[in-house]
């Protein structure tokens, strides 16, 4: 597997676009450091990667977006692994055999969106597909929106965990607490959940409201809160 890309946000000129495009084989496909903008759209693939999207520490509005975009683990015929691997959906060493660990990974981020709303965005959705963790959240602010995950039961030798996972803090003397935002009122905020192990799960110091989405075919919990300590709204 290759690195990734990086963009810097230092450099305020700097953005990546990747549009109608595949990124493949990488350990991280995409990393945004010191807020570094992406915009990954027009039906791009993000597939058979390690993590696809990493955000690093970042204080500001996060302007990194994906819409109508596809993050999976697949085989697909039109766009073969350059590198052969003995199971087509599986990804190839140094993690040969597994399946993508996370889709968008956010750490110590202020506020960022992932997917796309608003009146004119029916069809900008984002498939999230065969991994263990669509989206990990770890200290930071997110809202999810106009996203399809799917396919992340247990496999063998695999562990999933959930859909979207986010983690707030647990340290004192007061706790920081987090916002996790997973949907919205408008018919073009909802998330499809399909075939998961576990649908949303908030853990440590969160405020997380999931609001107007689909569940089906779970195996475990739709919605999953523990150790939270502040307001939540299911």
């Amino acid at each position: 597997m290759w690195d990734g890309i990086y963009v810097d946000g230092q450099n305020i000129n700097s953005e990546l676009i990747v549009r109608q495009t595949i990124i493949q084989d990488a350990m991280n496909a995409i990393v945004s450091v010191n807020g570094g903008k992406y915009t990954v759209d027009q039906y791009s693939n993000l597939n058979k990667n390690y993590k696809s999207i990493l955000g690093h520490p970042f204080s500001g509005n996060h302007m990194g977006t994906i819409e109508q975009s596809t993050v999976s683990c697949l085989f697909a015929a039109d766009h073969p692994c350059v590198i052969p691997s003995p199971d087509p959906s599986r990804l190839i060493a140094p993690h040969l055999g597994e399946r993508t660990a996370i889709g968008v990974e956010i750490t110590d981020v202020n506020n960022i969106t992932i997917g796309l709303s608003g009146p004119s965005s029916q069809n900008f959705f984002n498939t999230f597909d065969f991994m263990d963790l669509g989206i990990k959240s770890v200290r930071s602010n997110v809202r999810v929106v106009n996203n399809i995950f799917q396919n992340m039961q247990f496999v063998p030798n695999q562990n999933p965990i959930a859909a979207v996972w986010a983690i707030g803090s647990n340290a004192s003397d007061p706790p920081p607490v987090f916002n996790l935002i997973v949907g919205g009122m408008f018919p073009n905020e909802s998330n499809i959940f399909s075939s998961c192990r576990t649908g949303v799960l908030g853990e440590q110091n969160m405020n997380v409201k999931v609001i107007k989405n689909r569940f089906t075919g779970m195996s475990r919990e739709c919605v999953l809160l523990q150790f939270l300590n502040a307001d939540n709204f299911v």
